[in-house]
């Protein structure tokens, strides 16, 4: 009897339990943040978890830790950009040391070798469609693609289409607030 009266109570926290920690609510949430990341030779790098909160901040080390060491770097004391290159894909880091100027990121693809918050060269139309209505995208007036202006326009996203497959992608991202 003891026994059962047991089972009957861990049964019933349990049903308890899963029913509370399946909402509605807490899908929703889920669902609609989409993360700030950018992908290099195959490596990504999250840079946020919402992209609509815009980058907080973004590191030199974290980037060369994923990413390898940049191909090209130049500048001087105060501004230093490092370029990440692989075929028809590239990365720009600008990185402005102890001014008032935002780091940013410059990414043109144009390959499979990178990819923003998901989005890569060749995948299906439909699909890169669904995440750019997800982050707010509107048709382009000038071509066949859809733009993304996110985090108070503190990141861009633009995406062109050709033969229903992405065939580019080009991105600004300001790292920091206003």
């Amino acid at each position: 009897m003891k026994k059962t009266f047991t089972s009957i109570i861990a049964i019933i926290l349990c049903a308890i339990i899963t029913v509370t920690g399946i909402s509605s609510e807490t899908a929703y949430a889920a669902d609609n943040t989409v993360a700030c990341k950018i992908g290099f030779n195959g490596k990504t790098v999250k840079l946020s978890d919402d992209i609509e909160e815009g980058i907080e901040k973004a590191s030199l080390k974290t980037l060369t830790k994923k990413w390898g060491k940049p191909n090209t770097k130049y500048g001087n004391e105060s501004c230093m950009t490092y370029v990440w290159s692989n075929g028809r894909t590239q990365i720009n880091y600008t990185d402005y040391a102890d001014t008032k100027i935002r780091d940013n990121f410059s990414i043109d693809i144009s390959d499979e070798n990178g990819s923003v918050c998901g989005i890569k060269v060749g995948m299906k139309k439909s699909k890169a469609v669904k995440i750019l209505k997800k982050l707010g995208a509107e048709k382009t007036e000038f071509h066949d693609g859809m733009i993304a202006n996110l985090a108070s326009d503190s990141i861009t996203i633009e995406c062109s289409f050709e033969k229903g497959k992405v065939s580019s992608i080009s991105c600004i991202a300001y790292v920091g607030k206003e």
